[in-house]
């Protein structure tokens, strides 16, 4: 996937840095590295946009649980 295939991902499905932050476990500052071709984007976060995209993984559940597993991290 290249930076501007997942900006056009991001814009299309309405995510911002920091939900891509979220939803690979990175810092905003990393996800603006990937977005200016600075770094390449990694495999599994290509997966992951594509469904995404694709209709196959649904954002808001990807969220939710994600954010319960943070919280039960934290403890």
């Amino acid at each position: 996937m290249t930076s501007e295939q997942m900006i056009q991902i991001m814009q299309r499905q309405q995510l911002s840095n920091q939900d891509v932050a979220t939803i690979s476990g990175v810092t905003y500052r990393q996800v603006m590295s990937w977005r200016s071709s600075q770094y390449p984007i990694p495999i599994m976060l290509s997966f992951i946009l594509s469904a995404i995209d694709e209709g196959e993984l649904d954002v808001e559940w990807l969220m939710n649980k994600l954010q319960k597993e943070l919280a039960e991290r934290a403890g």
